[in-house]
C-alpha cells in the first residue's frame, strides 16, 4: 500500500508597493545631512525585500512630508514637534525614526504633562496588556530609547522613582495637531 501527500501550492502575493516623494529646495544650506537623514529613516522603514530609489525631478507632484496646518506654536528653535495625525516626530528639522510603541509612549506621555504615570498604567494603556503578560522593565527600555534618539527630551521625561514616569511641560516639545 502506498501513500501520496497533496501539497496546495498558494498563488504568489503581488508585491505591495508604497511611493513616497520628498522635494528639497536647492541651494539651501545644510541641506545635504537633512536629506541623507530622510534617507537613512526610508531605507530603515522599507526594510528587507524592498528598495529605496532616488531621483532628481519626481514624476509626480510633491506629498508634503509634514502637515503645513497646526493649530499649535511651533517650539523654538524648532525643537521636538510631534504630529499625531501623520505619526511623524522631528527634532529640529530633522525626522526621528521611532517604533510604533515609542511614538504611541511619546504621544501619550506629552499628551497628558506634569503627571505621574505607573509602569503598569503605560503597559495597560500603550501596550494593551495587563498585569503578568509583560514585564514592567519594558517601559525603561523604550523610554531609554527615547532619550537616546531625542537627547533634548531627557529633561522632561522624568523618571519617578519606584513609580514610572513624568513628562514635564516645556517650550521645547510641542503636541501639533491638524484641525480642518
Amino acid at each position: 500500500m502506498s501513500t501520496s501527500t497533496i501539497t496546495h501550492a498558494r498563488p504568489p502575493r503581488p508585491a505591495r508597493r508604497l511611493a513616497v516623494t520628498v522635494e528639497f529646495p536647492r541651494g539651501t544650506d545644510g541641506l545635504g545631512d537633512q536629506m541623507l537623514s530622510v534617507l537613512a529613516t526610508l531605507k530603515e522603514l522599507v526594510g528587507q525585500g524592498g528598495t529605496v530609489t532616488v531621483a532628481s525631478d519626481p514624476p509626480q507632484a510633491p506629498v508634503p512630508l509634514l502637515p503645513k496646518k497646526s493649530h499649535a506654536a511651533a517650539p523654538p528653535d524648532g525643537g521636538i514637534r510631534v504630529f499625531p495625525e501623520t505619526r511623524i516626530v522631528t527634532d529640529g528639522p530633522r525626522p526621528v525614526p521611532l517604533s510604533r510603541l515609542e511614538f504611541d509612549l511619546l504621544h501619550f506621555l506629552i499628551a497628558r504633562p506634569d503627571r505621574v504615570h505607573t509602569r503598569q498604567q503605560l503597559l495597560e494603556v500603550v501596550w494593551g496588556v495587563g498585569r503578568g503578560d509583560i514585564g514592567q522593565r519594558t517601559v525603561d527600555v523604550h523610554v531609554r530609547r527615547l532619550r537616546a534618539k531625542m537627547p533634548r527630551l531627557a529633561e522632561a521625561l522624568v523618571t519617578v522613582r519606584g513609580v514610572g514616569y513624568r513628562f514635564d511641560s516645556t517650550d521645547t516639545v510641542a503636541l501639533i495637531s491638524i484641525r480642518d
